[in-house]
């Protein structure tokens, strides 16, 4: 079994920040914390089951006006990643050079948007949508630099959006990607 652990803070110490009225910019103090963890467990027979989470927030200053910063005032920052996760089932005979594994993969919805986001087309009114996809890959390491890996990713083709991506991943359709690592 491994896991790994990692928390962070950021502070955020004169960021420039653009504001559309009057249009100028200003420096903006704030923060944001988060938490990733990632591990695998065995379960014998070459099975293990693997998983990531990642969590975070964060904010800024809020300005108003043209000289107005009213402290203790904050607003979340752009784009902060949603409670996002996956949980997996990877199959991998010992010492084979190929593997096999089964994920789903999902997102809570995010309606902690900046100032900004709200008027901004890549995120939907309201904010984005929570979501959860599943995926099938296998893949072979044909030398220690190369592996080749085929993945059917997004089974149940569904429509879903990276928060911050203004981009929607294709549904109605399989997507099949061959990766060269």
């Amino acid at each position: 079994a491994m896991l790994v652990v990692s928390a962070y803070h950021t502070d955020i110490d004169g960021q420039i920040f653009r504001l559309r009225t009057p249009l100028c910019k200003r420096n903006v103090d704030g923060e944001i914390n988060g938490i990733e963890a990632s591990g695998n467990v065995d379960i014998g027979a070459g099975v293990s089951l693997i998983g990531s989470v990642a969590w975070q927030e964060g904010s800024q200053d809020a300005y108003y006006g043209e000289n107005f910063a009213f402290p203790g005032d904050e607003r979340p920052l752009s784009r902060l990643l949603p409670l996002t996760g996956q949980l997996g089932v990877r199959w991998r005979p010992e010492r084979a050079r190929y593997w096999a594994e089964f994920s789903v993969e999902a997102a809570a919805r995010q309606d902690k948007l900046a100032d900004a986001d709200k008027t901004d087309s890549r995120f939907p009114p309201g904010g984005t949508p929570g979501w959860t996809v599943f995926h099938v890959r296998a893949g072979w390491e044909v030398t220690d630099t190369l592996t080749l890996t085929l993945a059917v990713e997004n089974l149940a083709d569904r429509e879903y959006r990276v928060h911050g991506s203004g981009v929607n991943e294709p549904a109605k359709k399989r997507v099949v990607k061959f990766l060269n690592e």
